[in-house]
């Protein structure tokens, strides 16, 4: 029961950690663009 409790947590976490650098690169892209477009 232990060992399930922190399997779902670390699937959890590694869930939140890959939306956060989706979110991160999509941010990063997107501030290039705007950048580039700036000029």
């Amino acid at each position: 029961r232990r060992v399930l409790s922190d399997r779902a947590l670390a699937a959890r976490l590694a869930e939140d950690g890959v939306r956060r650098a989706a979110e991160f690169t999509w941010a990063s892209a997107a501030e290039a663009v705007w950048a580039s477009h700036a000029t």
